[in-house]
């Protein structure tokens, strides 16, 4: 089974068409992982949103994750996100943040599965 690159319905209706490109390219041309970053931002109720592109590459569906977004080896940010990925499927999508230790560049970052015991560690 082929991987393949599934537009969420609420991101085909509002997606701009650089971003959409950029997205493809991502899905195309980048080395497959878990996911990959491409924007990171702070919106107007002060949450840290971070998309990404989410590469389940795995026979089964993710449905929850719980992640850390990590700057400089350090998680700025937690979270327990109920996201549905089918197998073989990649999707864009904004993980949002409501509280987090700060941004230290708003461009850089990653995202990180956490298990409990570590989720609690930070």
């Amino acid at each position: 089974m082929e991987q393949t690159l599934y537009w969420h319905p609420a991101w085909e209706k509002t997606i701009s068409i650089e971003d959409r490109k950029h997205v493809e390219k991502l899905f195309t041309c980048t080395p497959r992982k878990p996911y990959t970053v491409f924007r990171v931002a702070i919106n107007h109720k002060g949450e840290l949103l971070v998309s990404a592109l989410i590469q389940n590459e795995d026979q089964t569906p993710w449905i929850r994750q719980m992640l850390a977004f990590v700057q400089d080896s350090k998680p700025i940010a937690k979270g327990h996100f109920h996201v549905h990925v089918l197998p073989k499927t990649s999707m864009a999508w904004t993980f949002i943040f409501s509280d987090y230790g700060g941004l230290t560049k708003s461009d850089s970052g990653h995202l990180q599965e956490m298990t409990v015991g570590t989720l609690d560690l930070l």
